[in-house]
């Protein structure tokens, strides 16, 4: 997925909830090849102690585990 022009890829590696920050309020924009597709339902949250523009979390469609997605390019 693209946010502000840097591309993420999902590493699926978990985040401690504890480690979840505010909801992003963007819209992602989902990448033509669909292994690296948008997240269900465009979710985005920051990671407390991680820079916006380097790793993100995502829930999972069950809304159980946050994964982290990390800047690809």
């Amino acid at each position: 997925m693209t946010i502000e022009d840097n591309i993420f890829g999902f590493t699926g590696v978990e985040v401690p909830k504890e480690q979840i920050g505010e909801k992003i309020e963007i819209e992602p924009i989902a990448c033509s090849v669909s292994e690296y597709k948008a997240p269900p339902g465009d979710v985005i949250y920051k990671i407390k102690g991680s820079k916006i523009k380097e790793t993100v979390a995502v829930v999972s469609y069950d809304e159980k585990v946050y994964y982290r997605w990390a800047r690809i390019s």
